[in-house]
């Protein structure tokens, strides 16, 4: 038995049998003897719970070894804009990229493979999205991470779909996944719900070239977040530089005793000045209120 070498390939795994390293066959579960002399044998098990075969043989043995390869492997093969999604006992598992050959045992976890065009699919269906939630939930991260994009967006939102800079379209509330390989994908929310805006204290000329502090408060809605964005860089800061530019071009028609007099014509004045301006660029300006107006004596 000097000469002989012993191999056991055991019930969950495959063998491979290599003879100065190159191929020889594959080997099922077994106890094995071979005549070996000079020690050119060896033998390399894989355990087929883990069934991804990652190897330096996987090109040699589809080109080489392909009636093999149909016995014992799942191939799975993508073109420049597939991907594969890989199933393993039925649920999402991981993924395949464009252009790649992968090798998946078969035996002890049943493994299938879903062909997808991304190019012309950006939407992940829902039940691929679903796992890679789950996964991120129970584990922290996805295999799916490095292909989806997963936002949720809330109630009372709108979320902006942007594909390599563009603006795609809008997504109602709920979870939404889509593919970004080949490609940039961002969500941008947006709350729809009013929102209160404090411009603060300024000091403006009166008609009478009386200074004046004036102190007021605004409240707005985003009623179409598409016609915002597309036309406004900082809607925010837009807004909030219109409402004092009303209200400085209402103050500067007035004479401070006016002012002083009817201070609630000024809220009047500015909303009107602003509004529709704003309401051509999807903001609704829902209320102005001065809070505070007081001349500045020196």
């Amino acid at each position: 038995m000097l000469f002989f070498r012993e191999f056991t390939v055991r019930k969950h795994e495959r063998g491979i049998l290599l003879r100065n390293g190159d191929f020889e066959r594959f080997l099922a579960p077994a106890v094995y003897r071979f005549f070996d002399p000079q020690g050119r044998l060896a033998v390399e098990r894989f355990d087929l719970t883990q069934p991804a075969f990652e190897h330096r043989l996987t090109d040699y043995l589809v080109r080489c070894q392909p009636e093999a390869v149909e016995d014992h492997f799942v191939c799975v093969e993508t073109g420049p804009t597939q991907v594969a999604v890989i199933y393993r006992n039925g649920h999402p598992w991981t993924f395949v990229a464009p252009e790649r050959r992968a090798l998946f045992w078969k035996g002890v976890v049943r493994v299938t493979a879903e062909l997808i065009d991304v190019a012309s699919n950006i939407v992940v269906p829902r039940r691929i999205a679903q796992a890679c939630i789950t996964e991120r939930h129970a584990r922290g991260a996805s295999a799916f991470d490095a292909a989806i994009v997963v936002r949720e967006v809330p109630e009372a939102h709108v979320g902006l779909l942007f594909i390599d800079g563009q603006l795609a379209r809008e997504l109602a509330p709920g979870v939404h996944a889509f593919w970004k390989i080949g490609r940039n994908v961002h969500v941008e929310l947006v709350d729809l719900r009013v929102k209160a805006l404090e411009v603060s204290e300024q000091e403006l000329l009166t008609k009478d070239k009386e200074s004046l502090r004036v102190h007021l408060n605004a409240s707005y809605r985003f009623r179409d977040a598409q016609l915002t964005v597309r036309n406004v860089k900082d809607p925010v800061e837009f807004l909030y530089k219109e409402i004092q530019l009303g209200l400085r071009t209402a103050v500067a028609t007035r004479s401070l005793d006016a002012l002083l007099e009817h201070k609630g014509s000024l809220d009047r004045d500015v909303f009107a000045r602003v509004h529709d301006k704003l309401a051509a660029l999807g903001i609704d300006l829902t209320e102005v209120g001065v809070n505070e107006l007081a001349r500045i004596t020196l």
